[in-house]
């Protein structure tokens, strides 16, 4: 973490054995902030007392590309396990609500239109649109060339 009000100052390294952080998401309460890790696990941090107050080790199986926030307490997470997942934030508790299957590698998500609707890009350049609230299959795919 870095204090960008005194000249980027290092003011604490957050790591946990050899599950490399790649990505983070502040929360929207600024206290509590997520990395996403090389081998799959989710780690929420306290930005106050700089400790690990939750840890997801198996939130996928493979290494997490990304991390979105949805909506003030949802986020989703993309992965190299071919799937995005969404995620309810309850303090440091978090708890999967979908789990949304894909073909190819997930390496990002977005909120569209409301809370409700995902875009979701896989490696092979196709943008699968879901309805969280039918998240059976993609409402929609796109296909960029």
């Amino acid at each position: 973490m870095w204090d960008i009000s005194n000249n980027f100052s290092l003011v604490q390294q957050y790591r946990q054995s050899s599950d490399e952080p790649l990505t983070n998401l502040v929360s929207v309460d600024q206290r509590y902030f997520v990395t996403s890790c090389s081998k799959g696990s989710l780690k929420i941090w306290d930005s106050l007392n700089h400790s690990l107050a939750s840890n997801k080790l198996n939130a996928h199986h493979a290494r997490v590309n990304s991390l979105n926030l949805l909506s003030k307490y949802r986020i989703v997470s993309c992965s190299a396990d071919k799937t995005a997942r969404v995620w309810q934030l309850q303090g440091v508790n978090m708890q999967k609500l979908i789990d949304l299957a894909h073909t190819a590698n997930v390496v990002s998500a977005v909120e569209i239109e409301s809370a409700d609707m995902v875009a979701v890009v896989t490696q092979l350049g196709y943008v699968y649109v879901w309805d969280l609230q039918k998240p059976t299959h993609p409402t929609r795919v796109l296909k960029f060339e």
